[in-house]
């Protein structure tokens, strides 16, 4: 389960780095991008909302199937938050290379 979910964020971060490489030339940021973004979101989220820090959307899922997380709805939350970042993330990336196709 846990590979899984890991592949799932990688997914997710691999998608925010082609929608950057559509958007701009320079390739140090295309590479640093999603790094940068990761930690951007990730050092503020675990302060103030520690439950949705994206490293942590990996490890306390497996606590609440065994029943020590945060409780059932937790459950389901941590594969349908990498998903739709997924989703969101690759339909942003096509919507931006047929911008810059045309």
């Amino acid at each position: 389960m846990v590979a899984g979910i890991a592949a799932w964020a990688g997914m997710a971060w691999t998608v925010v780095g082609v929608l950057l490489s559509t958007l701009i030339k320079n390739i140090y940021l295309v590479v640093a991008g999603p790094w940068l973004l990761f930690l951007a979101t990730f050092f503020p989220l675990l302060v103030f909302a520690p439950h949705y820090a994206p490293l942590v959307l990996i490890g306390p899922w497996i606590n609440s199937q065994i029943g020590y997380g945060a409780g059932p709805g937790y459950a389901a939350l941590v594969p349908l938050t990498w998903l739709l970042m997924w989703i969101i993330g690759g339909l942003s990336a096509y919507g931006a290379f047929l911008r810059r196709a045309a």
